[in-house]
């Protein structure tokens, strides 16, 4: 009996002693990582072990939810403003396009834009052709109306078109994937501290640096949504004219008063178009008036001449047949006297 409780009490003291080798096992860090399965997911909010297999220190993160990631971005965009990309364009009829163009570049100056990209056509020496310009600007959001109304005080608005692209929710998708890769490349850099392997080390940078690749391309992607939120792309066409369109009336008298106006308008600008042409061309009108005059003349005396060779050619004719008459006549007179004396 004392026996049994002998083997009894040794065999509780040997496990006490594993017991006790066990928790001082638990107590030291060591680290084993797969690098070939080293995986951490974008966009991963969870607080989990980023992919790092094995034993490893623990490192405090907060959790974050993404849909409360996402709702907290959007409801932080509906304080101020939602993210729309504003574009416009406007087609202008000007009388002075000199003095148009100036004032549009002065105006855009003031208010602070810029031109993306600008074409002129037409040469100020070519009376005979219109000018035209085309610019495409990029104008603060809070300036491109009083630039328009500017604008359009001083041109004749022929045409404009509106529209804008709401971007809101890829704007907070981004910026939620965005903050979820801060807090992976803030875990990333925990692990790194506390690795003493070198293959660790090199699969833990290899990460990190592709955290910061996304990182960077994210954060572009903010920085070109935030520039074309700011800046209303504007395109901008000016039309050298002659004369202003008028704005179609509605009434039928008043249509057919404002046409005849026009008919008329437009006959007097022909006649001076003519006028000018002709003045123009004038040089060119002598020559060929004088080559194309003497080619008929040459002709009509050629014509003459050969009309009076006819005549003469018929009226010798006439007196050839005349001449051969009267000598049969003759002929047969003398016949007959001779056959009386017979």
């Amino acid at each position: 009996m004392k026996r049994n409780r002998l083997v009894i009490v040794m065999l509780m003291a040997v496990l006490v002693l594993f017991a006790g080798c066990a928790s001082k096992s638990d107590t030291q860090y060591e680290y084993s990582y797969d690098t070939n399965s080293l995986e951490v997911p974008v966009g991963d909010k969870n607080g989990s072990s980023v992919g790092v297999k094995g034993d490893q220190p623990k490192v405090e993160t907060t959790t974050i939810d993404p849909e409360e990631a996402k709702a907290e971005g959007e409801s932080g965009l509906n304080d101020t403003a939602r993210k729309l990309i504003r574009k416009i364009s406007i087609e202008y009829e000007t009388l002075k396009f000199e003095d148009s163009i100036n004032l549009v570049t002065d105006e855009l100056k003031k208010a602070g834009g810029y031109i993306e990209n600008s074409s002129i056509r037409g040469n100020a020496m070519d009376k005979n052709s219109s000018r035209y310009a085309e610019y495409v600007m990029r104008i603060p959001v809070e300036k491109v109306d009083a630039f328009i109304g500017l604008a359009g005080e001083n041109m004749n608005q022929v045409s404009r078109n509106d529209s804008s692209e709401d971007v809101t929710l890829e704007y907070v998708d981004t910026e939620s994937e965005l903050k979820a890769l801060e807090i992976q490349q803030e875990r990333l850099l925990a692990l790194l501290e506390k690795a003493d392997k070198i293959e660790d080390i090199i699969a833990l940078e290899e990460r990190l640096s592709t955290v910061r690749y996304k990182l960077e391309q994210n954060a572009s992607i903010i920085r070109t949504y935030d520039n074309l939120v700011e800046y209303a792309t504007v395109t901008l066409s000016i039309n050298e004219v002659i004369r202003i369109t008028p704005i179609e009336p509605k009434g039928d008298w008043d249509r057919m008063t404002s046409g005849f106006k026009n008919t008329l308008v437009n006959i007097r600008e022909g006649f001076i178009e003519f006028g000018i042409w002709f003045v123009i061309n004038l040089p060119y009108l002598l020559f060929w008036g004088v080559v194309v005059g003497g080619a008929i003349f040459i002709f009509l005396k050629k014509r003459r001449a050969g009309n009076k060779n006819k005549t003469l050619s018929e009226e010798m004719k006439k007196d050839m047949k005349e001449d051969m008459k009267k000598d049969m006549k003759e002929e047969t007179v003398k016949q007959n006297d001779n056959k009386k004396e017979n």
